[in-house]
């Protein structure tokens, strides 16, 4: 049973502010099921791929203080209407759920607040209620640094696909 405030490495290690990006490695092709696009079909603007460019766009910042984070991202809309430098927002808190394999897991506390002047922000953010499916992440050491893994499961057609989403956070 954990302490409060406490997890499997030691909550000193990764308690306070922290923040990083979403940019894969170089030899990622797909993006939660989505291609990352190639140079030619940045250069040609084509649909049905997202861009690394995009995807750097993305920013994290997490707060560890206990047993809670807190999260706030930005990034571009999702929303093929909506200009290309279109960005959008999501704040949320998460509650320690459990150490598991070196990993220590959150889950979110609740429906995140985010931006609607614009179409969500294509970040992770809870927008449902948490009976129609929970986000959470995992989070462990990585050095000087935190490795971040946002998970959800989602459930579509009678099948369950699980989307994870990497993010490499340094201390602010």
């Amino acid at each position: 049973m954990l302490r409060p405030g406490a997890s499997a490495w030691g909550q000193s290690t990764i308690s306070g502010t922290w923040v990083g990006t979403a940019v894969p490695a170089g030899g990622v092709k797909v993006w939660n099921d989505i291609p990352i696009c190639s140079a030619a079909q940045v250069a040609r603007n084509a649909v049905g791929c997202i861009s690394r460019e995009n995807l750097a766009r993305r920013k994290y910042r997490f707060t560890f203080s206990g047993k809670r984070a807190d999260y706030y991202g930005v990034g571009p809309t999702d929303a093929s209407h909506d200009p290309v430098d279109a960005t959008g927002w999501c704040r949320m808190r998460w509650n320690l759920d459990r150490t598991q394999g070196g990993w220590t897991y959150y889950r979110a506390a609740g429906k995140g607040q985010w931006s609607r002047s614009q179409a969500g922000p294509d970040i992770e953010c809870q927008e449902q209620p948490l009976k129609y499916g929970v986000l959470w992440f995992r989070v462990r050491p990585a050095g000087a640094r935190l490795s971040l893994q946002f998970e959800v499961d989602v459930y579509q057609d009678g099948s369950k696909l699980r989307y994870q989403t990497p993010v490499t956070l340094t201390r602010a």
